[in-house]
């Protein structure tokens, strides 16, 4: 397959901190019939860059992004069927919490097809679909769907506690033993039983090589190097050497403090005091013990309906959204001046 990388068509959609089974598992939800049933879209093509370590950056056609969020936001104007598909998120919502506790799948296809349509549903559509709230429509019912799946992402952990085991019990069947292998294995790779040389991907990763994984029309191709910076700057065109990064006001204020990249949820480690300012791709509800002590939130990504928004409001913590480089720009420990007056997060020192 044909590398096209560097290719300009190449749109940022959202970084999360995935593994390269994650990864294209991630391709497959929007690659599935489950997607094409509820947008009338499919996604052929997908980019994903690690970086910085531990965190996949994820790449879509800008074409194919643009008319997969039409298709998105063609379903706010058909009420009925959209809260069908809402109240289908809930029930997949509530199973995923028994799932979690025992699982009862047997075998690791069908705990994929869970999968897609839950992430679809449970994750993505209202998500999505947040729109319908800035938009002020009076679907009162919709809005209450949307509030309640907004707030928890089951995704994660179902690939973890759920899909890596399956996965692992596959691989036993194909004599690959390795610990954690399923993390360096695409789906399609597990699903066909593919001979890979696992260790040689688990070596390149502890040595801190960065993947770059790409799939078109189901066509994988996966990389790694050294740096993956210089791929990443050519393809956002952002300029990291700039003292001063811009978004969108979510709650007002101006704060002065030690700026903490968040990179993922798991954050037990983090050194996080009480006035720092929390600086993330975006927030979620597994990081409100950081949100409650911090100065200030600082994110990449997200709209003024999303988490780190609505949280900031509710709790009047100054907070500037979708900078798009803050966690490329900002380093840990600089002292920031957070002015979300004005919209703006100035390097100090």
């Amino acid at each position: 397959m044909k590398m096209r990388a560097a290719d300009k068509d190449w749109e940022l959609y959202i970084s999360r901190s995935f593994t390269i089974l994650g990864s294209s598992l991630w391709y497959e939800w929007y690659a599935s019939d489950m997607c094409r049933r509820l947008t009338g879209v499919n996604l052929k093509n997908a980019l994903f860059v690690e970086h910085p370590k531990g965190v996949i950056r994820y790449y879509r056609i800008a074409r194919e992004q643009a008319r997969l969020f039409r298709a998105f936001d063609k379903l706010t104007d058909d009420k009925k069927r959209l809260e069908t598909y809402l109240k289908r998120g809930l029930v997949l919502n509530e199973r995923t919490k028994k799932i979690l506790k025992h699982n009862d799948f047997k075998d690791f296809r069908s705990a994929v097809d869970f999968h897609i349509e839950q992430a679809l549903l449970g994750t993505v559509l209202p998500f999505r679909c947040g729109g319908a709230l800035a938009k002020g429509l009076s679907y009162k019912s919709v809005i209450s769907l949307i509030h309640k799946l907004r707030f928890v992402s089951y995704y994660p952990r179902i690939i973890e506690q759920i899909l890596e085991p399956l996965a692992a019990r596959e691989l036993a069947k194909s004599g690959i033993t390795a610990k954690h292998a399923a993390r360096f294995m695409t789906l399609q790779e597990i699903l066909r039983h593919k001979k890979v040389d696992v260790a040689a991907r688990i070596k390149q990763s502890r040595q801190g090589l960065l993947s770059i994984y790409e799939n078109h029309e189901g066509r994988e191709k996966l990389r790694w190097v050294k740096d993956s910076g210089p791929l990443v700057r050519s393809l956002e065109k952002a300029d990291l050497s700039a003292k001063e990064v811009k978004g969108n006001i979510a709650c007002r204020g101006l704060v002065r403090g030690t700026a903490r990249l968040i990179l993922t949820t798991k954050f037990s480690a983090a050194a996080f005091h009480k006035g720092d300012i929390l600086v993330a791709i975006s927030t979620s509800p597994e990081l409100m013990p950081l949100i409650r002590k911090c100065g200030a939130i600082v994110t990449d990504e997200g709209g003024l309906t999303c988490h780190a928004a609505i949280i900031s409001r509710e709790l009047n913590i100054p907070c500037i959204i979708g900078t798009k480089v803050a966690t490329q720009v900002l380093r840990e420990g600089d002292q920031v001046e957070v002015n979300a007056n004005q919209g703006k997060v100035r390097i100090i020192r």
